[in-house]
């Protein structure tokens, strides 16, 4: 018998040595693929600097613009 379980993990956090922990716990105890760091989650779009992010559905507007 084979048991496949698919699950979707986003980890949220501002300090890299509990991402790296946490990356580490879970590659030891699981088959993983990490899919490094996202630009899109759930259709919003997330930009990033140095200091800051911001959340945004422009892209989809964009988008939706060039059907019309």
């Amino acid at each position: 018998m084979i048991l496949y379980l698919y699950v979707n993990i986003m980890i949220f956090c501002t300090n890299i040595q509990v991402i790296n922990i946490t990356k580490s716990f879970l590659s030891k105890n699981f088959d993983k693929k990490d899919l490094d760091l996202v630009n899109v989650i759930l259709g919003i779009k997330l930009l990033k600097n140095s200091n800051s992010f911001a959340l945004t559905h422009s892209h989809d507007i964009e988008k939706n613009i060039k059907n019309i």
